[in-house]
């Protein structure tokens, strides 16, 4: 077994970013909220997206991976969100010549990335129709992990971020639907533990606890994958990222979805606010796919709906909290139900 931690964090891809400075999630917050990120968020490349009107990857891609299968043993440290850090080369992934074709790599030889760490985004308690970062077909799903990645041509992953090279992170992104009274008993078992591990350390008051889990049990690679050229999502929202979203959601029971959705954050709750970014335009970019098993339909021409957030709070010194995007307009949500696997 590999040793390796688990931490609630706030959900930051890469921890003490140079340059981050203060922020939060909190569209009410007009000083550090994401309405001011623009300062410390520069790009057009930016991160998240809507995942939709993406046209097939001219060459072959899969996505193939070292060690996801072995269980590792983890300490799980209450401190605000969900991430289990790995911090060594024992983990690998491989995406072939993707992050060349993208721009993102300007080698010949296929690039290995170790794994350095994975964390979830979610949002408010009860509020199951929210909390991934990226849409998919137009839908927001109810959590998202994201699996973090440095080039290992680097030596680590401080290193690889502070060298502005925009192939030094490569983040493999896996949706959770909630599933439903046909669907019980499909929730991932790794996922499980670690649900319950969050229970244990929230009603114990406990700051660390034991558990185990395998990796690749947070994964489904069978159904294909998106990718584009992108960026961190969270600040310094470094435009460094090769990003491939896979397309088959997994699932998430309720119960463990409102376990995440109860983490506690210092004296802030993220079920107040959510711990994900609001979507970011494409621009110029292009999104592409693996292949034709994954069914990709066009845009909406006015994009994602992302209302005003209403009941806002004064304080500005909350420091996890969420951008809110609305359901998709009816006719849209019709077809995005529809498409769902």
């Amino acid at each position: 077994m590999l040793r390796t931690s688990v931490l609630l964090v706030a959900g930051a891809a890469v921890a003490n970013a140079a340059g981050a400075g203060s922020w939060n999630y909190d569209r009410c917050d007009a000083i550090n909220g994401p309405a001011d990120w623009t300062d410390l968020c520069q790009g057009s490349e930016q991160s998240p997206i809507n995942l939709c009107g993406a046209v097939n990857l001219p060459l072959s891609a899969s996505i193939s991976q070292t060690n996801f299968d072995q269980m590792i043993n983890t300490d799980l440290t209450r401190d605000g969100g969900v991430k289990f850090v790995v911090g060594n080369d024992a983990l690998t992934s491989s995406v072939g010549q993707v992050p060349q074709f993208l721009g993102r790599s300007t080698g010949t030889d296929d690039v290995t990335w170790n794994l350095e760490q994975a964390h979830f985004h979610w949002g408010r308690t009860n509020l199951d129709e929210e909390g991934s970062e990226h849409y998919m077909e137009n839908f927001q799903y109810p959590l998202e992990i994201h699996f973090v990645h440095y080039n290992s041509k680097y030596a680590d992953v401080t290193a690889a971020v502070t060298s502005g090279n925009s192939d030094a992170l490569m983040v493999i992104g896996q949706m959770f639907k909630l599933q439903d009274d046909s669907t019980i008993g499909e929730e991932p078992e790794s996922l499980t533990k670690l649900g319950n591990a969050i229970d244990a350390a929230r009603r114990q008051g406990k700051e660390n606890v034991d558990l185990s889990i395998t990796p690749a049990e947070l994964l489904d690679t069978t159904g294909g994958f998106y990718t584009y050229a992108g960026s961190l999502t969270t600040p310094t929202c470094n435009p460094v990222v090769t990003w491939i979203n896979l397309a088959k959601p997994m699932m998430v029971s309720t119960t463990t979805l409102k376990r995440f959705q109860d983490v506690q954050a210092g004296d802030v709750t993220i079920a107040d606010h959510g711990n994900y970014r609001n979507l970011m335009p494409l621009g110029s970019r292009i999104l592409y796919k693996s292949g034709d098993e994954v069914i990709s339909y066009p845009c909406p021409n006015r994009g994602v709906v992302e209302p005003a957030w209403e009941g806002c709070a004064t304080s500005g010194a909350a420091s996890l909290s969420a951008a809110f995007v609305a359901p998709v307009v009816a006719a849209l949500a019709t077809i995005a139900a529809a498409f769902r696997l």
